[in-house]
């Protein structure tokens, strides 16, 4: 069993954090490989807690906009070594919208983890890595089925 950190200070311990305060910036910032967004459209991330000497790992509000029709995109990703990955993807229709349904799917993948998907709609996910954030090591703009 690992050691409990020693805690500094109550602040680490205790952080709310107001979204609407927090700058959307690209995936590519914090995803290494990771497209950049043409215009509004691609992935794009909230910090909501960054790495401290007690708490490694992030926590970020993933929102990707799709802009691309007939298209998707592939992605493979790597969670690195140094920790796991926790998603929450939230259940939506653009009726929902402002993501009225908090229902959702939740994805663990453990360190090492190769992992893949198709980027084809809007969504938005919360993502919590107890190290650091994915290594994507590939993406393509590929048809639609």
């Amino acid at each position: 069993m690992s050691a409990v950190p020693e805690i500094k200070s109550q602040k680490a311990m205790n952080t709310v954090v107001r979204t609407e305060e927090c700058e959307w910036e690209p995936w590519a910032t914090y995803a290494t490989g990771a497209p950049m967004p043409e215009g509004p459209y691609g992935g794009w991330m909230k910090v909501l807690r960054r790495p401290s000497p007690e708490f490694p790992g992030w926590t970020f509000l993933f929102k990707w906009v799709h802009g691309w029709p007939g298209k998707t995109v592939k992605h493979v990703a790597l969670v690195p070594g140094d920790g796991d990955e926790h998603i929450y993807m939230l259940n939506h229709t653009p009726g929902d919208l402002p993501y009225a349904n908090m229902e959702g799917t939740y994805t663990y993948r453990a360190p090492n983890a190769k992992h893949g998907g198709n980027f084809s709609k809007d969504f938005m996910a919360l993502i919590w890595y107890s190290g650091s954030p994915d290594i994507i090591t590939s993406h393509s703009f590929v048809d639609q089925d």
